[in-house]
Formats: C-alpha cells, sequence, structure tokens
C-alpha cells in the first residue's frame, strides 16, 4: 500500500515534483510513505496534520485510520487537538506538566475524568458523539418471563418506568416487551406474559454512540432494551436519558 500512497505524488500532466514543491497535503502524504517504507512496528507521529487546512487534514486523518486497519502498526500520535485525538486513538493518553493524568478510552475519559484537568479538557468535547448507550443506560425497572402469569405481573407493569417491562429468556435473551397497555387489553384466553409478548420492540446496541439514538429515540415513547452483540439484555434507555447524558458536566 506504501506504492499506493506514492501514487498519489503523481500530479497528472505536470509530472513528478520535488517534495518541496508539493502542497502542504501532498508532503504529508510523501511523509507518511517514507514512514511506512521501512515497515516500521510502530509508528511516532509528533503533531502531523496541525499545518493543514481543515478539509486536508480530515483528509489525511482519514487516509491514517485507512492504512492503520489495512496495515495493522501500532501508532502513537500526538496532538493537542482532543476532537483529533478522539478519532485517531483507540486509547488517550492526557499530560500535564510532562506527567500522566489519564490514560483510558475517549468515552471513559469524557465520561469519567480523573481530575479537573481532565474535566476542563474534555469540556467542549460534542459528548452525543463519544457517550455509548452501555454506559448510559439505567438498569432494567421491570424484568419478566415469559411463563409468568399476567396477573403477577400487571401491577409491576403498570409502575415501571414508561408503563413497560422486557422479557428474557433463560439465557439473559431479550425476546421482546409487555406493555401495560397490552395487559389491559388482552384477550379473555391470554393467561402468560409470551400471550401477549411484542417481539418487535426496537433494540439498541450497547456500543451506539448517542448521536445515533436521537432521532430512534424522539419517536419512541417507551423506553428501550440495550443489548450485547449477542441480544443479551443489559440495561434500558430513552430520550430523557439520552437528553440528561448530553447536557451532563
Amino acid at each position: 500500500r506504501v506504492e499506493d500512497l506514492l501514487k498519489r505524488v503523481d500530479l497528472g500532466g505536470f509530472g513528478r515534483k520535488y517534495p518541496h514543491q508539493l502542497s502542504g497535503g501532498e508532503q504529508q502524504r510523501v511523509a507518511l510513505a517514507r514512514a511506512l517504507a521501512p515497515r516500521p512496528n510502530v509508528l511516532l507521529m509528533d503533531e502531523p496534520f496541525s499545518a493543514l487546512d481543515p478539509l486536508i487534514r480530515r483528509e489525511m486523518q482519514d487516509e491514517l485510520l485507512r492504512l492503520q486497519k489495512l496495515l495493522k502498526k501500532t501508532m502513537v500520535f500526538i496532538t493537542h487537538d482532543f476532537l483529533e485525538a478522539i478519532k485517531m486513538g483507540d486509547h488517550i493518553a492526557i499530560m500535564k506538566d510532562g506527567e500522566t493524568s489519564q490514560i483510558g478510552t475517549p468515552e471513559e475519559l469524557v465520561a469519567n475524568p480523573a481530575d479537573d484537568y481532565v474535566r476542563e479538557f474534555t469540556e467542549d468535547v460534542p459528548r452525543y458523539k463519544v457517550l455509548s448507550a452501555g454506559t448510559v443506560m439505567r438498569r432494567v425497572e421491570c424484568l419478566l418471563e415469559p411463563d409468568a402469569s399476567l396477573d403477577s405481573v400487571r401491577d409491576r407493569v403498570n409502575n415501571a418506568y414508561g408503563g413497560i417491562g422486557f422479557v428474557t429468556d433463560n439465557g439473559g435473551i431479550c425476546r421482546g416487551a409487555v406493555r401495560s397497555e397490552d395487559i389491559a387489553g388482552a384477550a379473555s384466553s391470554a393467561s402468560t406474559v409470551s400471550d401477549v409478548l411484542f417481539r418487535e420492540v426496537e433494540r439498541v446496541d450497547a456500543v451506539a454512540k448517542l448521536d445515533q439514538l436521537i432521532e430512534l429515540a424522539s419517536s419512541h415513547e417507551y423506553p428501550m432494551p440495550v443489548v450485547d452483540a449477542d441480544g443479551h439484555l443489559l440495561g434500558e434507555i430513552d430520550r430523557t436519558i439520552i437528553l440528561k447524558a448530553m447536557s451532563s458536566r
């Protein structure tokens, strides 16, 4: 893939040029290609894109992320721009006066700053782009078993937040939900939770960022179940939780 980068230096009808004759973005591509040519195991990058205009900077960030995913190199990326750090880093170390204040994922730093310096450093971060459903969700208030009788769960569902209970099987997989109106309007033949189970309830992936959920939550009156990749019920979330998480400091 180094060859792909070097091809970008070819300026068509103008022929090839020396690096000092290239634009800032083109020079950065040459520098990146030169750094990757020896096939190092670790790349140390000290504010590599700070002198570029915003558009070229985004393009170079995306290019580097593409290469990192392809080549799987360890990259130590130094920046003073926390938004850039969030985009580029799996883990971020915030340093003050030569000492590390906190190391963690972007979400950990924003949700649980270790001290006032980290809190101030992350103050202007758009939380909805960093925090996930699994971080801000609350514990499921009303958890039901599919074979439970409607009479035994009626009060629990009616008194639950949003008037809804979530149903799991023995393995903890979310199978759907039961709403208070489902029980109230149940046919006389219905006797268990399974008889009124709403299986098409919208499930939210625990790793989904809040900005992915805003439109979904705005159209849902009820809380939604938060699940892991295997469908296990982890918690619940609604628009109130999302709005509070976005505005909290």
